[in-house]
């Protein structure tokens, strides 16, 4: 049993240094030699990014912030699965609830990273990427969420928050169906509850991020992306 719990340990600090690893500073710093924090909204994300140093640059970030939290889920998800055999297939240590714990400190990783002084972003595209890993499904439903009300709002930040509700209310309709084929199973009522709830923690912690965000859109200054502010 101790043995399982140092290797939980260890994949969740795994997960989170994955999640630290900022690629708006880095790619921000590589084409532009500033610090996105810096400027704009002072966020380390895509949009950010693509304000500050174009849409190619942004969308590099979108892809490594992406790919990280899918990364970091697989982590969990394997890690987890020798631990379960290991335990003698001990439900505490069903290999999907590495992947969202793993999901989970990926998130946190990117929105407080030690690795850029905890200054990170709002971990929207981390969440898209770990959900791809754990459930692509629900990750294609808030895509198109945030595309709705991207479109309807002209707002990122409403799309973004959208997305993240949308992911939660998702979760537990498809089990855990990995874009790995056969990873993909069906899930007890257990492990749906256990699951939305990390997600729900998820999408918390991304409208906490957005909390100025809403401020400003209730004041009327929120960039849209209709049209420039004056």
């Amino acid at each position: 049993m101790l043995i399982s719990i140092v290797l939980v340990i260890i994949s969740a600090v795994v997960a989170y240094f994955v999640g630290s690893v900022s690629f708006a500073v880095i790619i921000t710093n590589l084409f532009s030699k500033k610090d996105v924090r810096n400027f704009g909204s002072g966020n380390a994300g895509m949009t950010n990014v693509m304000r500050v140093s174009g849409v190619g640059p942004g969308l590099i970030t979108f892809l490594g912030d992406t790919l990280k939290g899918y990364v970091a889920a697989a982590v969990g998800f394997f890690v987890f699965t020798y631990i379960f055999n290991l335990s003698g297939q001990f439900e505490l240590f069903a290999p999907l609830y590495g992947a969202y714990l793993c999901s989970l400190f990926a998130v946190i990783g990117h929105v407080f990273p030690i690795l850029f002084d905890f200054r990170g972003g709002k971990a929207v595209s981390t969440t898209f990427g770990a959900m791809l890993f754990c459930n692509w499904p629900s990750a294609l439903i808030a895509l198109a969420a945030f595309i709705v009300v991207l479109l309807i709002t002209s707002y990122v930040s409403a799309g973004s928050m959208a997305a993240g509700i949308t992911l939660t209310v998702a979760t537990p309709f498809f089990g855990f169906s990995s874009t790995v084929p056969y990873l993909m199973q069906e899930c007890s009522a257990t492990q749906k509850t256990v699951t939305t709830a990390v997600m729900g923690i998820i999408a918390v912690i991304v409208i906490i991020k957005h909390k100025d965000n809403i401020a400003r859109i209730f004041s009327g200054t929120e960039k849209s992306i209709y049209k420039k502010k004056k």
